[in-house]
C-alpha cells in the first residue's frame, strides 16, 4: 500500500467514527431549542484530532481522536413549565465539540443558580428548596456551561380570614379588627387594603382598619411573589353608629326629614306683583299671596248677617265690601306666627235709614273705613301629624271711619262721634276683621302648609316585574313630627316615616336593620335664606332595605347568560345583607354611592354536581337630578363589580371570576342600577293648595300651586341629603 492510499484509508475511517450517532447517553431525544449551549456565548473552535507525523511515516499508536468541549446542553426530565416543591427531575447533559460529536467521558460540574434555590443529589436529581425561578448549570470548563431554566411554584399561599366574618354587621366604635393566617413561608407578605400588616411565624396577621359609615370593602392578599394572581379574599363588613330596628311589615323612622322655612320665604316685606300677561300672579311669599288672595276675595261671605241694624227709627244694610289695599305681615315666633292685618281704604256700600227727630233720612251711600288687625297663632302638631294653628291672642282697631252719604243729615249722623251708626258700623268691620286674623288667614296659613307635606303622605314605590327582576311594592309616608322656630328668623318643620309592605314578608336573611348616624346629627344647613329640605340617608336605606325584604335582590339571571357559554346551565344571585347609600369619597364626581355586598352567586356547570360558589360586591355612584316635577335617581350604568370564587362545585374548574365581572357589568348590573334609580325618583309635581284653604272668601281664584325649583345642586354631610330650593305661588 502506498502511503498516499494508506492516508486516504485513516481518513475515511475517521469520518465513518464521526458520524456514528451511537455514542449518546440516555435514551431521551434532547430538545436542543429549550437550552443555551454554552453560559460565555462562544462558538466552538478547530481544536484538531489525533496527529500523525507524515514526514517520518510514524502514527499514534491511540487512534482515539482527543475532542476539545465546544458547548453543553442540559435537560430536566420530565419537563415542566411550573414545578412544585415535591418534584424531583433528574438532570440529563450531554457535552459536545465543534462538529457536533459527543464527548460522552467529559467531565462535568453542576451547580444552581441562585445559590440556595435548590440542591442537585448524588443521583442528578434536583431537589427544590424555594419557589420562584432559577436554573440548573453543566459546566464542561470553567467558562463553557450549559443551563436549563425552571420555576418552582408550591400552589398559591393559602389564606383564612378568622375575622370579621362574611356579611358582619358592627355598630358603636368606628373600626375593625382584621385577623386570619396563612402559610408559616417566610416569603409571604399579606397586605390588607394594599396595606403591608405583618406576619408572625405561625403565619397569623392582626390589624386594625377605620370603619366608613355602609359596607367596609376589605380586601386581604397573601403574596408569595411567585403565583400570578396573588391569593385574595374580599370581606364586606357593614358599619354604622347607629341601626334601626326593621320588622317584616314596615320601617318606623323618626326625625327622617326636616323642611327648614326662613322668615324671608314667610314674608319678604313687598307687595305683590301684579299678573303677568299669562294672566297668573306669581308670588314668592306666603304674606305676599295672602295679600293677593284679599284682593281678589269678597269680603262679604265674612259678615255673619250684612243686615247690621234693624230697629223701627234705625235700619242699615251692607250691600258690599270693597277690600281697598289689604297689607298682611307675617312674623315668626318662639311658637308660631303673628298675623298683621291692615285694610286701608276698606269700603262698605249702605242701605237703610235712620229717624232723627221724627223725621227719617236714607242711609245710602259707602262707609270708608282704614282697620288693622293683630292675632298671635301657636302651631301644634295633632296625632295623625297634620299641622294647625291655635289663636291665643288678637287685637282690632278702627283706625278711621268716615260716610259718603246721599243725604247730608245721614252723612253727619254718621260723621258723629258716638252715635248708633258709627258704632254698629266699626261692630261690622270689628266682625270682618276679627274673621281675617283669627280664623281666615291662620287656616289658610295651616292649610298651605299641610299641602306642602301632602305628598309625602303617599308615596307608592312601585315596580312592575321584569325578568329576572322581581316585582316591588312599597308604600312610604311622611308626616310632621314637631315644628320648631327661631323668632323672626326660621322654622323647621320636624318629619317622621314609615316605609311599610303590602304585607309581611319574611326576609330571605337575618335583618341587620337599617344603618343610620347618630341620631344626634344635625344638617349642615346652606346658607341661602330660602326652602331646604334635608333627608336623612337612612329614609333611601329604609328603601333598598324593604326591596331586599321582598326578595328584590334574590333572583335567577340564567336566561341573561348568552348563548356562548355551554358551561353555565343555571346562574342565581342572592344578596345576604340589604344594599346601602353611603355619601361618595371625597374627589368623588357622583353624590353619593350605592353598595351591594356579599351576594353569593350560584354557577351550574352542567358537568359538575353542584354549583360553584362565588361571592361579588357591586359599587355604582348614585346621582339626583331635578327634572320637570321629580327627583330623578341616576346610577352609573357601569358598576365597578368584585368576584371571589368559594368553591368548587365539581372536578371540571370552575371559570375565571373576571369573567363573571364582566358579565354582570354588561348584563345584569344596567338592569339592576335601573330598578334603584327608579325606587329612588320622587314626583314633585306642583303642590296644588287646597280649596278649602281660600273658599270661604269666594274669591275669584280659581287655583293656587305651589311650583318648587332647585337652583343648585344637593350635597350631603352628617348623613343628610341636603336640597336647596326655592317656591313661587302661582295664582290662577
Amino acid at each position: 500500500m502506498t502511503r498516499l492510499h494508506f492516508i486516504i484509508t485513516i481518513g475515511l475511517c475517521l469520518t465513518v467514527l464521526a458520524c456514528d450517532d451511537s455514542q449518546s447517553i440516555g435514551s431521551a431525544p434532547l430538545d436542543m431549542s429549550t437550552n443555551s449551549m454554552a453560559d460565555t456565548g462562544h462558538q466552538p473552535m478547530d481544536l484538531g484530532v489525533g496527529s500523525q507525523d507524515v514526514g517520518t511515516g510514524q502514527t499514534d499508536m491511540d487512534l482515539t481522536p482527543t475532542l476539545i468541549p465546544a458547548y453543553v446542553d442540559v435537560e430536566l426530565r420530565p419537563r415542566r413549565g411550573i414545578y412544585r416543591r415535591s418534584d424531583r427531575p433528574a438532570i440529563e447533559y450531554v457535552v459536545y465539540d465543534r462538529i457536533g460529536r459527543i464527548i460522552a467521558d467529559a467531565p462535568v460540574r453542576l451547580d444552581i443558580q441562585p445559590m440556595g434555590q435548590a440542591e442537585i443529589g448524588e443521583d442528578e436529581t434536583i431537589t427544590f428548596l424555594l419557589e420562584g425561578a432559577g436554573a440548573v448549570r453543566a459546566c464542561a470548563t470553567p467558562d463553557l456551561c450549559g443551563r436549563a431554566s425552571f420555576y418552582v411554584d408550591d400552589a398559591a399561599p393559602s389564606l383564612e380570614i378568622i375575622e370579621p366574618t362574611r356579611a358582619a354587621i358592627l355598630t358603636g366604635d368606628p373600626s375593625i379588627r382584621v385577623r386570619g393566617r396563612t402559610d408559616t413561608d417566610p416569603g409571604i407578605r399579606v397586605f390588607i387594603n394594599d396595606r403591608p400588616v405583618m406576619v408572625d411565624e405561625m403565619g397569623e396577621f392582626e390589624t386594625e382598619l377605620r370603619a366608613e359609615f355602609g359596607l367596609n370593602r376589605i380586601d386581604v392578599i397573601a403574596d408569595d411573589g411567585v403565583r400570578r394572581p396573588a391569593t385574595r379574599s374580599v370581606r364586606e363588613v357593614l358599619w354604622a353608629p347607629t341601626v334601626i330596628p326593621a320588622d317584616d311589615a314596615e320601617i318606623a323612622l323618626d326625625r327622617v326629614a326636616i323642611m327648614r322655612f326662613h322668615q324671608a320665604v314667610i314674608d319678604r316685606q313687598e307687595a305683590p306683583d301684579p299678573p303677568g300677561p299669562d294672566g297668573v300672579q306669581r308670588v314668592p311669599d306666603l304674606a305676599g299671596t295672602a295679600e293677593a288672595l284679599l284682593s281678589r276675595s269678597n269680603l262679604m261671605m265674612l259678615l255673619d248677617n250684612p243686615q247690621i241694624a234693624d230697629d223701627d227709627d234705625f235700619s242699615m244694610r251692607i250691600t258690599n265690601v270693597d277690600q281697598g289695599t289689604p297689607d298682611v305681615t307675617i312674623l315668626l315666633t318662639d311658637t308660631g306666627f303673628e298675623i298683621f292685618i291692615r285694610l286701608e281704604d276698606l269700603a262698605f256700600d249702605t242701605e237703610g235709614f235712620i229717624d232723627v227727630a221724627g223725621e227719617s233720612f236714607s242711609l245710602v251711600g259707602r262707609v270708608l273705613l282704614t282697620v288693622a288687625g293683630f292675632a298671635s297663632a301657636e302651631m301644634r302638631i295633632d296625632d295623625q301629624g297634620i299641622p294647625g294653628l291655635i289663636v291665643d291672642d288678637f287685637g282690632l282697631a278702627v283706625e278711621s271711619l268716615s260716610g259718603e252719604f246721599n243725604d247730608s243729615t245721614a252723612q253727619a249722623v254718621v260723621d258723629t262721634v258716638g252715635s248708633i251708626a258709627r258704632r254698629v258700623l266699626n261692630s261690622a268691620a270689628d266682625e270682618l276683621v276679627r274673621d281675617l286674623v283669627a280664623d281666615e288667614l291662620p287656616n289658610f296659613i295651616e292649610l298651605g302648609l299641610d299641602d306642602v307635606i301632602e305628598p309625602l303622605r303617599d308615596i307608592s314605590l312601585n315596580l312592575s316585574p321584569d325578568p329576572p327582576l322581581a316585582g316591588i311594592e312599597l308604600n312610604l309616608s311622611l308626616n310632621a313630627q314637631e315644628p320648631i322656630f327661631a323668632r323672626r328668623d326660621r322654622l323647621e318643620l320636624i318629619l317622621g316615616g314609615t316605609v311599610r309592605q303590602p304585607m309581611a314578608v319574611q326576609a330571605p336573611h337575618p335583618h341587620p336593620g337599617i344603618p343610620d348616624f347618630p341620631p344626634e346629627a344635625d344638617p349642615v344647613w346652606p346658607p341661602n335664606r330660602g326652602i331646604s329640605m334635608a333627608i336623612r340617608l337612612s329614609l333611601f336605606n329604609s328603601v333598598l332595605s324593604s326591596a331586599w325584604h321582598q326578595g328584590a335582590f334574590s333572583i335567577d339571571l340564567s336566561e341573561i347568560v348568552p348563548d356562548g357559554f355551554p358551561q353555565i346551565s343555571g346562574l342565581t344571585m342572592d344578596a345576604r345583607i340589604p344594599p346601602v347609600i353611603v355619601p361618595a369619597q371625597p374627589g368623588s364626581p357622583n353624590l353619593m354611592e350605592l353598595q351591594f355586598g356579599e351576594i353569593d352567586l350560584f354557577v351550574q356547570n352542567p358537568l359538575n354536581a353542584s354549583p360553584d360558589h362565588y361571592v361579588m360586591s357591586l359599587r355604582a355612584g348614585v346621582g339626583l337630578e331635578f327634572a320637570a316635577g321629580e327627583i330623578e335617581g341616576i346610577v352609573d350604568e357601569v358598576p365597578d363589580v368584585r368576584f371571589e370564587l368559594l368553591s368548587e362545585g365539581g372536578e371540571f374548574p370552575a371559570l375565571d371570576p373576571a369573567l363573571f365581572s364582566a358579565l354582570l357589568q354588561a348584563q345584569i348590573g344596567p338592569e339592576l342600577n335601573e330598578a334603584v334609580a327608579e325606587l329612588l325618583t320622587v314626583d314633585l309635581d306642583g303642590i296644588v293648595v287646597e280649596a278649602d284653604a281660600f273658599s270661604p272668601l269666594n274669591s275669584d281664584i280659581e287655583t293656587i300651586t305651589i311650583q318648587p325649583t332647585f337652583p343648585s345642586p344637593p350635597r350631603i354631610q352628617n348623613g343628610w341629603l341636603i336640597i336647596e330650593a326655592t317656591a313661587v305661588t302661582e295664582i290662577r
